[in-house]
């Protein structure tokens, strides 16, 4: 990740987790402050956890524009908003009454036009976690890989916790 003095910067990322059950963090150059919230992981092979299989798109599809106007999802999020982005059933993604109902997406976040510094959280239902998903600066366009869970219903939300700004959500796949 790139970050300029002074900025607060999200990144998503998946890293193998070391044999000592740790991860590490290497900062090139400065004085900086870290957070790392896990919010998942992967099991190899020879687990007996179970889990989802990965079904990737055969490209990525925009699944929410604010830019284009329409529904609620599609029109410049206000400060303080939650919004609902149904995934399920739509745009080759399975229903939740299929065989094998996605219960996870794998997409990217992308920020244009905000007319203050803020951030997003992203999130399947109920209790809106603490840490964001997604940091931008006023004006600035800003993106990020997103994986979450989805809800009962095949959706999952988007919190805007200050100013104005447009949101794009593509989806890359989902995990069944």
């Amino acid at each position: 990740m790139n970050f300029q003095a002074g900025e607060t910067r999200a990144n998503r990322v998946i890293v193998p987790v070391g044999s000592d059950g740790r991860i590490n963090v290497y900062n090139a150059r400065g004085a900086t402050h870290v957070l790392v919230d896990v919010v998942g992981w992967f099991t190899d092979a020879s687990s007996t956890a179970g889990g989802a299989t990965y079904v990737s798109m055969s490209a990525p599809t925009r699944i929410s524009d604010s830019r284009t106007g329409g529904s609620a999802a599609n029109t410049p999020w206000g400060p303080g908003v939650t919004k609902s982005i149904p995934v399920a059933g739509r745009l080759g993604v399975p229903g939740m009454t299929s065989a094998n109902p996605p219960v996870a997406i794998v997409g990217n976040l992308t920020i244009t036009r905000p007319t203050v510094g803020g951030y997003l959280i992203v999130f399947a239902s109920g209790t809106r976690p603490l840490s964001s998903d997604i940091n931008f600066a006023k004006g600035a366009t800003t993106a990020n890989m997103i994986l979450p869970q989805l809800a009962s219903n095949g959706s999952f939300a988007i919190y805007n916790v200050r100013g104005t700004v447009d949101v794009l959500v593509d989806v890359y796949g989902w995990f069944a």
